[in-house]
């Protein structure tokens, strides 16, 4: 007889990094074991985007760092937003499934250049500034947010 009961449920997995065929993602061994050593992890993802969730069977149960590639998944496709899941297990059973982190299935978009002043059209009320938007990845770029920090004080604006 054991004195023990499921593991908490764990926290959402993390991304990593991605490309166009694979998502590389991590997640944190669980803080409560339920009284009982953990004995292995499930991953799920939502492939089909339906919000049915199906278990990852390329992983190993093992590991805290995973990388889901499309030749696992014949329904992975690039440009695409998955969600994934994550829970432990000991001897007593399966604990609750965390909550769902989305990642996309994309190489990321480059950085765009360093912002430059443009001091033929600023003036004392203003500055014109100028960058070149970086290249997209496997999603197209929806906006850019340009951040200035005021030295004097250190105070950051967007």
């Amino acid at each position: 007889m054991y004195a023990a009961s499921e593991p908490s449920r764990p926290e959402p997995p993390r991304y990593v990094s991605s490309t166009s065929t694979s998502i590389t993602l991590e997640f944190d061994k669980v803080e409560e074991n339920g009284g009982a050593e953990i004995s292995s992890y499930k991953l799920y993802t939502n492939l089909t985007n339906d919000g049915v969730f199906v278990e990852v069977t390329s992983y190993d149960m093992q590991s805290l760092i995973w990388t889901i590639n499309a030749a696992d998944a014949p329904t992975f496709n690039t440009g695409t937003f998955y969600s994934f899941k994550v829970s432990a297990l000991n001897v007593i059973g399966e604990s609750l499934q965390s909550n769902s982190k989305t990642m996309a299935l994309a190489m990321r978009a480059n950085a765009p250049q360093k912002p430059t002043v443009d001091r033929s059209l600023s003036s004392l009320e203003s500055l014109f500034v100028r960058w070149e938007q970086g290249a997209d990845g496997d999603i197209p770029i929806l906006g850019t947010k340009l951040y200035m920090i005021e030295l004097s004080s250190g105070q950051v604006t967007l």
